[in-house]
């Protein structure tokens, strides 16, 4: 990025590790480079940019002196699977980490959206490094609702984020003139989903609203099955929905504008009971580790 803002060539689109699999850019260094990022010149670079595509990741170990003294201190048993790949434990920081924790890992992100000023496409992935739930990143999302407002944005896909419910709704709010919206893997740290939905319904603009594996706290995934319909309706081959013990949970659907106005965003009450070990579940449960972790 810095050879952009040097060059002064005009770019109108950025994809950095969108297509890369458990490749990203740890919150932190984005924080780090800014600096030397708005010192070349990019802020006037960026203006240019109409379409980012950006996968970043939760603070990660560098020194490779500790790594292997964690793999030192592992059981014969857990140090053969840490060698086999199966549990990288030894590689991650806990959630509750210093250095994982500390305020540095969280405005990175928003100031660097905040030179993109004319974006009309935003996609953004955060892939969990940490050996636990990365709850504290929710700050990230907190530090773009609250700096963040882009005139011109059309289409905002958001992958493995967490927020609470007041910065979800601040976000949407300065971004009414949103066509199309994607949700995947979002977390709510705290809050209700309910007046979520109240606002996406109110957006005259929105066209498509893609809803996959939402969660809220205290709550779990969310069922996205319309209010009314029968569980049992659904296929449960993994791709939208698993089985579970009394019927299936819809974790992924698209939703209209048409169906927006005909149902709103009322959604069935969740069936009870564990999920089944099923193929669909397996399939479901891998493809979600992989996008979005921990490794």
């Amino acid at each position: 990025m810095q050879a952009i803002a040097r060059s002064g060539v005009p770019v109108v689109s950025m994809r950095i590790y969108s297509d890369s699999r458990r490749c990203s850019v740890p919150t932190w260094d984005v924080n780090e480079l800014m600096p030397a990022l708005e010192s070349a010149g990019f802020t006037q670079a960026a203006r240019s940019i109409k379409s980012i595509s950006l996968s970043v990741s939760t603070k990660v170990k560098t020194d490779w002196q500790e790594i292997w003294g964690a793999v030192d201190d592992l059981s014969e048993v857990d140090r053969a699977y840490h060698n086999a790949r199966l549990r990288p434990q030894a590689r991650l920081l806990s959630q509750d980490d210093p250095t994982a924790v500390a305020e540095g890992n969280y405005p990175g992100i928003a100031r660097l959206l905040k030179q993109m000023l004319n974006l009309e496409r935003l996609e953004l992935h955060l892939y969990n490094t940490l050996s636990g739930v990365a709850e504290s990143y929710a700050k990230v999302f907190t530090y773009i609702a609250d700096e963040l407002i882009l005139t011109s944005l059309k289409h905002c896909t958001l992958r493995g984020l967490y927020s609470d419910e007041e910065s979800l709704l601040k976000f949407l709010r300065a971004h009414e003139g949103l066509v199309e919206l994607k949700l995947c893997n979002m977390h709510l740290v705290s809050g209700s989903w309910t007046p979520v939905f109240a606002q996406l319904c109110a957006m005259e603009s929105i066209q498509w609203i893609i809803l996959s594996d939402i969660w809220a706290s205290g709550i779990g995934l969310i069922h996205l099955a319309p209010k009314g319909t029968s569980s049992s309706s659904w296929s449960s081959d993994g791709t939208n929905s698993y089985p579970c013990v009394r019927g299936t949970i819809v974790h992924t659907r698209a939703i209209s504008r048409a169906e927006i106005l005909d149902n709103g965003l009322d959604f069935a009450r969740r069936p009870s009971g564990r999920q089944l070990g099923s193929p669909a579940f397996q399939r479901y449960f891998k493809a979600r580790q992989v996008e979005y972790g921990p490794p």
